[in-house]
């Protein structure tokens, strides 16, 4: 029942958001800290992305998508770019490669052309998550972070290298001193699709 109450809320609020290129409804939305901007462009089509966190760590769904909808807006603003895509990731150190870093993410791209500039389609591509990282499970992930940008500055491998996931979590686990079986939190996203 709360995810259909949040879907219609979230969807009425898109469908305000993309009419006449005004700021979208965003009540819920938190203020952000930015992590990095990044420029994708290609000519003819500029693109940016950028990856924040809020210092609320239960932050709940509808202030997720709200806040990701306002970095979104607020960098197309910044930027005029064609393409604005904004990740909320849970911290600071949060890599935005790896999915279970993920709380929200939009996609606004105020003309409807798509990444491309060529594919007609949606102002608004709105992802959240309602799973919240147990204290154990966010240990972990900045655990294997960690590891993971090491390895990438001195071009070496690192502990997991040879390791199936699920072995790489265990011996990290073991090395923090958390039970074997702990995981990172599943973070699987809900669509929101507008227009």
């Amino acid at each position: 029942m709360l995810f259909l109450k949040h879907l219609c809320i979230i969807t009425m609020l898109f469908l305000l958001a993309s009419c006449g290129g005004s700021a979208p409804e965003t009540p819920h939305a938190l203020p952000y800290i930015v992590i990095k901007t990044d420029d994708f462009s290609f000519p003819g089509r500029k693109r940016m992305n950028v990856a924040f966190y809020v210092e609320k760590k239960d932050s709940t769904f509808l202030e997720r998508v709200h806040t990701a909808m306002k970095a979104a807006y607020d960098l197309q603003q910044k930027y005029d770019c064609d393409v604005a895509i904004s990740w909320m990731a849970i911290g600071p150190s949060s890599s935005t490669i790896l999915g279970e870093t993920l709380l929200s993410k939009a996609v606004f791209v105020p003309d409807g052309k798509g990444l491309s500039g060529k594919d007609p389609g949606k102002m608004w591509d709105v992802l959240g998550t309602e799973v919240t990282p147990t204290e154990d499970q966010e240990k972990l992930r900045e655990a294997i972070d960690v590891m993971y940008k090491k390895a990438d500055t001195a071009g070496a491998s690192h502990a997991c290298t040879d390791l199936p996931a699920l072995d790489c979590y265990r011996v990290m686990a073991e090395k923090l001193g958390l039970p074997a079986e702990t995981r990172p939190a599943s973070l699987t996203p809900v669509p929101y699709l507008v227009n």
